[in-house]
């Protein structure tokens, strides 16, 4: 869901700042013994900010995660572990709401 996000703006930020991050990674192998990790840590902070190797600036989102209380260990480090496959560079572990309760329900989500 976070990769297909798509913005008013017909902009795609999620895919985008992977896409990056993939060509950093590449980057990084090619050049292993030039850049160094500080230099791909610098350069890889830029990115999940949204500030892209071409000049480009995409808007970022900060994700909102709030487990069920049935949901286990095993579901927050899968939920963490979307937010590092996405880059995703803000996200908050929150308590679920009466509002989102609510939606749930209407979803039938157990």
């Amino acid at each position: 869901m976070l990769i297909k996000h798509t913005t008013e703006e017909g902009v795609n930020p999620v895919a985008k700042i992977m896409m990056a991050k993939k060509e950093l990674d590449a980057k990084k192998s090619a050049y292993n013994s030039q850049m160094t990790d500080q230099q791909y840590e610098e350069q890889l902070s830029r990115i999940k900010k949204g500030e892209l190797p071409n000049g480009e600036k995409v808007p970022t989102m900060t994700v909102i995660i709030r487990p069920l209380d049935t949901a286990t260990y095993e579901n927050m480090i899968a939920a963490l572990d979307e937010m590092l496959i996405c880059s995703i560079d803000k996200y908050v572990i929150d308590k679920i709401g009466p509002q989102d309760r609510e939606l749930i329900e209407k979803a039938g989500v157990k």
